[in-house]
């Protein structure tokens, strides 16, 4: 009797295909076993289980790239907008301007904005004196958050002139939430927001961020930010 072959090894990783390549590597490796059930008969109702979960699996990837496609399409039609309305209200500023421009009570009345009045002193901006906001998380694409910074002496996107950027970090768990060293390093923003992107896996938990300034010439964090917690959906 021929002695079996021990050197043979059966096995399979598909870890590193993309999903779509995933899912037909392992309907046609799943569809052998159950062609071949009389091979290794005691696979084949695990087999024909692991098929019917494969495609479950498919319809949902289906659906996720779906929703994929339409907000990104939202996305552009908003920002279609967007410049739509910018530019209708730049009209109704200019009509303001005309008619009232020498009677400022009316336009703070109209609560569209007077330009070229004496300005309230403006605060030194700096490192020292000041930690960056997260103010925002957007969830418009799925498993993609786009944080948006500000700054806490400012309502608006301003980072002082002797830091050189904003450090976003990230942890899922909230123990460590607030603490750098025991965060995950997502990387630098000089322009208010970053774009951090998620695995599948990733959906329905609950991240928690924290921001820090770097200062341009010691080249080290200063006060780091009130930690921001959002969902991954």
């Amino acid at each position: 009797m021929p002695e079996f072959n021990k050197k043979v090894v059966v096995t399979t990783d598909m870890s590193h295909l993309k999903d779509k390549d995933f899912l037909q590597n392992g309907k046609s490796k799943t569809k052998a076993l159950i062609d071949k059930s009389t091979y290794v008969p005691d696979l084949h109702p695990a087999a024909a289980d692991t098929m019917t979960l494969l495609n479950s699996a498919e319809g949902k990837r289906i659906t996720r790239d779906q929703k994929l496609a339409e907000a990104q399409a939202l996305t552009v039609s908003f920002n279609n907008d967007r410049r739509a309305i910018n530019d209708i209200m730049g009209s109704y500023a200019s009509q303001i301007q005309d008619v009232l421009s020498d009677d400022i009570p009316k336009i703070l009345e109209l609560k569209f904005g007077v330009k070229n009045l004496v300005p309230a002193p403006i605060p030194e901006i700096s490192v020292t004196n000041s930690i960056p906001v997260i103010t925002s998380a957007d969830t418009v694409l799925p498993l993609h958050h786009t944080v948006h910074f500000g700054n806490s002496m400012s309502d608006k996107v301003v980072v002082p002139e002797d830091a050189s950027c904003i450090e976003l970090y990230e942890t899922f768990d909230a123990a460590s939430a607030g603490d750098l060293r025991k965060m995950s390093h997502l990387g630098k923003a000089k322009h208010g927001k970053f774009v951090n992107h998620f695995d599948l896996a990733d959906e329905g938990r609950i991240v928690y961020y924290a921001a820090t300034y770097i200062a341009k010439k010691a080249g080290v964090e200063t006060g780091v930010s009130v930690v921001f917690k959002a969902k991954v959906i």
